[in-house]
């Protein structure tokens, strides 16, 4: 794990790929796998664009075959012939029966294209369209050969065509398909069929497939059978700038002829299918594979000033992650220190402070090594960083105020005989005071909040339970227990249920952020809006482990959350879950939530003065331990 640092760059990876096998039914197999077509040798195989399939046609095995199997990337499946379900030597609706012909798709026709093969020696070229074979004629073809090597080049926008036999010479010459005509590349000498110095040494029966993973863009040919009729194991690349490369990877298939090669899109990666070495129907693919990075975060959402600790999981599709290669974090596209290395598991992490307020798109960058590609992955949602203040104030029944963190002290009533006992408390917009609310609607000023009347003087048909301010703090709602609301200053009644029949009492209130609407909440979990305070949902017609306490209302006014006495938490719009103690065993009963400014974590109090915080909330002490003269029956958050 690391901190932050400068920037830096990744130096070049000089690992090799390898092959890995895959067979889904029986891994490791050769000649026993469970889940492929019948063992077999000298098959076309080709990848389909259109279809997102590999394609599979023909080859010897007992008999000369000419059926056609899909590789979908997990399993292998017969494609059924029109006049012949599930034939395997006497399909009539494409190419005679044959062995060593050569398929590949023509990106510049969009069609597969089939040449050659034996059974005699052939030259015929046909193309397949997604729902049929169809023969063409060109003007010029190649010699009529078998067990060449084909594969389609980006580049010149053709196919490439490379050695054979046919049937008399073991062929090394090069030939490109433009959707209409044959063209031989020029090689040394011109017009060369089996000696051709700059190719590899002459041969049939390789497989060739255009490797078209990032950063790579070249022709992989591999293996074949010599003018010795010796089996080879060697791996070449070619393409039109650069000719014929042969390469060394650490591990390789054992030496092989007529085995099937095509490009899988999915993965990235070529896979090559069986061969001659005693009828193999191992499956190998090459090359880096391809990764997933995912990024998580130590906490979220935090806040100001708060280390935050996110973390990067790099997984490979296919084989083992070996934790080659660096991972880049990044906030907001702006790169957080230097690339990390990758720990066991494919991990790297990164420690970071100081992140403004606000959400921020945090992403990391995997590398990528010789056997891997790179990847990236983005935090689910970003990193939200609140501008929560730490404070927030405790009242208790008997007027007592209890101050945490930036919160300040303004006065209390715990020294003042009360005729009722306190039921809630609200602050001032800017935190300079605060109002407490008692059962018999008498309110207390503290700092700058100003009073603008109650209902002391008044007769009540239900005790109060709780009280909300207006957004300029000229004025605060009073809510009774049967529903019925009382306005104050510039409050504005819009309604109450204080003439409905309730099926449970109503133990709290919260206001709209524009003052325009409120919402009360019963003990059954039941919400009643008002004004311009939409109704997100509620917990009236579903069981509850322990009534509800509370409730407190999103900054954005979409939303609101609950809270039961056995400290869960209900979220309704856009109030999103931060936790709750619901699973845990309380000393004493939750009796209020306080959301922070931002809306990023709120905090709940108990009645014995514990304070329990998620999200952004901070927690800055509580009165759990202490001596109380009266039970905690609110909180109100500071800054």
């Amino acid at each position: 794990m690391a901190g932050v640092g400068l920037d830096a760059t990744p130096s070049a990876a000089s690992a090799v790929p390898s092959w890995v096998q895959f067979d889904p039914g029986n891994p490791p197999c050769t000649s026993a796998c469970t889940s492929s077509p019948s063992p077999r040798y000298a098959a076309a195989m080709a990848y389909d664009v259109a279809t997102s399939q590999l394609i599979l046609f023909g080859g010897f095995a007992a008999g000369i075959l000419n059926d056609t199997w899909v590789w979908n990337g997990r399993a292998w499946q017969q494609v059924a012939d029109a006049s012949d379900p599930g034939c395997t030597t006497t399909c009539t609706s494409g190419p005679s029966v044959r062995g060593y012909a050569n398929m590949a798709y023509d990106a510049a026709t969009s069609q597969l294209v089939l040449f050659g093969g034996r059974s005699p020696e052939r030259g015929d070229t046909w193309i397949w369209n997604g729902s049929g074979w169809t023969e063409l004629f060109p003007a010029v073809s190649p010699v009529a050969r078998d067990s060449a090597a084909m594969a389609y080049d980006p580049e010149s926008q053709s196919l490439v065509l490379f050695g054979g036999d046919d049937g008399t010479h073991i062929l090394n010459d090069t030939w490109t398909w433009n959707g209409s005509t044959w063209t031989q590349v020029d090689d040394s000498p011109p017009g060369c069929t089996n000696n051709c110095a700059s190719s590899p040494s002459a041969r049939q029966a390789p497989a060739m497939v255009y490797d078209a993973a990032p950063g790579v863009g070249v022709s992989l040919l591999f293996g074949g059978i010599d003018v010795t009729s010796s089996e080879l194991g060697d791996t070449w690349t070619w393409d039109p700038t650069n000719g014929w490369v042969e390469l060394a990877p650490s591990t390789s298939p054992t030496a092989r002829d007529t085995p099937s090669l095509a490009y899988d899109g999915a993965t990235a990666q070529p896979v090559m299918f069986g061969g001659e070495d005693a009828s193999l129907n191992d499956t190998w693919t090459y090359g880096p594979a391809a990764t997933t990075t995912t990024v998580t975060t130590s906490v979220n959402p935090s806040v100001l000033g708060q280390t935050v600790t996110f973390t990067a999981t790099v997984t490979a599709a296919t084989g083992t992650f070996d934790d080659g290669g660096s991972v880049q974090f990044a906030v907001d596209g702006s790169n957080l220190g230097s690339p990390q290395s990758l720990s066991g598991g494919g991990t790297a992490g990164i420690t970071a402070t100081g992140l403004a307020a606000g959400n921020h798109v945090i992403t990391a960058t995997y590398s990528g090594d010789g056997a891997f590609y790179g990847s990236t992955g983005t935090l689910s949602g970003g990193q939200r960083v609140g501008t929560s203040g730490t404070g927030y104030w405790l009242v208790g029944g008997d007027g007592g105020v209890f101050t945490f963190g930036t919160a300040q002290f303004y006065g209390s009533e715990a020294l003042h005989p009360l005729n009722a006992p306190v039921s809630g408390i609200a602050a001032t917009p800017g935190d300079g005071g605060y109002w407490l609310v008692a059962g018999d609607g008498g309110v207390f000023t503290f700092g700058d909040a100003q009073y603008y009347g109650s209902e002391a003087t008044q007769h009540l048909n239900a005790p109060v339970i709780g009280m909300a301010a207006t957004p300029d703090g000229k004025g605060y709602w009073e809510a009774a227990e049967d529903g019925g609301v009382f306005t104050f200053g510039d409050a504005q009644y819009y309604g109450s249920e204080a003439t409905q029949h309730l099926n449970a009492p109503v133990v709290g209130i919260a206001a709209t952020p524009d003052g325009l609407g409120y919402w009360l909440v019963a003990t059954d979990g039941g919400v009643f809006a008002f004004g311009d305070a939409q109704f997100y949902g509620s917990e009236a017609l579903h069981p509850l482990n322990a009534p509800v306490t509370g409730m407190a209302a999103t900054p954005d006014g979409l939303g609101y959350w609950l809270v039961a006495a056995d400290g869960g938490v209900f979220t309704f719009g856009t109030a999103q879950f931060y936790g709750s103690q619901a699973l845990h065993s309380l000393n004493a009963p939750v009796s209020g939530i306080a959301v922070t400014r931002d809306g990023l974590g709120y905090r709940l109090v108990a009645t014995d003065g514990g304070v329990f915080t998620f999200g952004d909330a901070q927690f800055a002490g509580s009165m759990a331990l202490q001596h109380l003269n009266a039970l905690m029956v609110g909180i109100t958050s500071s800054g």
